[in-house]
């Protein structure tokens, strides 16, 4: 029984140092930097890495059964079927093949990961810690960053383009940088006392704000509102900090309407981008900068594609090859393209599912992971290819799975 007892021990130490490590190479987007910087391209090795360092857990999979996310695991199933379907009734070409071989390994990546985050709430603990640690690695990155914009360059060995002047870090991509901070902050806010979450939270609205993408300040600003209402920032301490951030705040704009833009860009403190971006806060209309109207024009080719096979789609990888450099910047147009109007619903058919069961603390951070990764929907067409996104919506489904057991046995038992 003792031995029985200490192979269980060390076999759950094992299974949280993997989901810790995980966390780690993933979430942090250090396996993509690295890769892109000077190392030979690693993250599906990685991945092929961890699938084979699962294999223990395999000991102990008939007590895991009952704990795996089945409906997320059958979206999983779907989502490749719908994929070689498609490919079938798609003219072949290196964007398709592409296409079908980024969604397969997206799938493995998310059952692995599953499998690794599975049945005990102290892996889910621990997880939760490595991404609190990960995020405020992060906002180092950036705030280092800002200051120091050739910090994180790639060398010329990348096939990333860096965006000069946007603090980004590890995630390479400044708007995938914003999400993945707030995406943390929604996973360990929970973990802080409550003393210490309004300073977290505007932490990280700096290193947001540093990315100067729109889409992440918004959302960052829409789940900051979302957590006091759900009371996980405390009301009392929010008027204090409120007085001192207006203070700041007019000091800043004070300051901010003396300066010149093109002093600072000739000083090398800003590039033509951030000033442009600074242009848009201060005046969108007359703003330089991408101008959403592009997003816009870019979605309106989508929606043309869209209608013009409503029900069947026009195959895989529509908006990869089309007329356009670049695709939707919208996950929903993305998949309604290619797969027709059941493409509206992959993405928050998966986040039903992966959030349904949920209950106690993972019925908190649910509620502000829902809308986090809708309203992300709206803003890029990669969610359900980036892994630190797909990472998280494993962890995600494995809390809600577990905390719906442990539930229904604390009703066994009283009964």
């Amino acid at each position: 029984m003792t031995h029985s007892i200490d192979k269980k021990s060390a076999l759950l130490r094992y299974q949280c140092i993997l989901a810790v490590g995980a966390i780690f190479a993933f979430y942090s987007n250090l396996d993509v930097y690295l890769s892109n910087v000077w190392l030979p391209p690693i993250p599906k090795y990685l991945v092929f890495l961890f699938c084979i360092a699962s294999t223990p857990l395999l000991f102990s999979v008939f007590s895991r059964i009952k704990y795996l996310p089945i409906a997320t695991m059958l979206w999983c199933v779907g989502y490749v079927l719908l994929a070689f379907i498609s490919f079938c009734l798609t003219l072949p070409s290196e964007a398709t093949h592409q296409e079908v071989e980024t969604r397969v390994l997206a799938v493995l990546f998310i059952l692995i990961m599953i499998f690794i985050f599975s049945r005990y709430c102290i892996v889910h603990f621990w997880s939760r810690r490595a991404v609190l640690i990960t995020v405020l690695v992060s906002v180092f990155n950036n705030i280092y960053e800002f200051f120091n914009q050739s910090a994180f360059e790639n060398l010329a060995t990348s096939n990333i383009e860096k965006i000069a002047g946007r603090s980004s870090g590890f995630y390479i991509d400044p708007n995938q940088s914003g999400y993945a901070l707030i995406l943390g902050m929604i996973f360990s806010v929970g973990l802080l006392k409550p003393r210490f979450r309004i300073p977290f939270v505007l932490l990280i609205g700096l290193a947001v704000i540093l990315t100067f993408s729109r889409g992440s300040i918004l959302i960052w600003f829409t789940t900051a509102i979302l957590m006091i209402i759900k009371k996980i920032i405390p009301r009392p301490q929010l008027f204090s900090w409120i007085g001192l951030l207006g203070i700041i705040a007019i000091i800043l704009v004070t300051v901010g309407s003396a300066l010149d833009l093109n002093q600072l860009e000739e000083a090398g403190l800003l590039n033509s981008d951030t000033k442009a971006r600074f242009q848009f806060f201060s005046n969108p209309e007359n703003s330089e900068a991408e101008s959403p109207d592009e997003r816009l024009g870019l979605a309106k080719l989508a929606w043309q594609l869209f209608v013009k096979s409503p029900f069947l789609g026009n195959g895989i990888g529509s908006t990869i090859s089309w007329s356009a450099s670049v695709s939707t910047h919208n996950t929903y147009l993305y998949y309604m393209a290619d797969h027709g109007i059941i493409g509206a619903f992959i993405l928050p058919l998966l986040i039903y599912l992966v959030t349904r069961k949920s209950s106690s603390e993972s019925k908190n951070i649910a509620f502000f992971f829902i809308p986090f990764v809708l309203m992300c929907g709206f803003f890029s067409h990669t969610i359900l290819v980036d892994r630190f996104i797909l990472i998280m919506c494993s962890l995600m489904s494995c809390m809600s799975m577990t905390s719906q057991v442990e539930e229904r046995s604390k009703v066994g038992s009283k009964l």
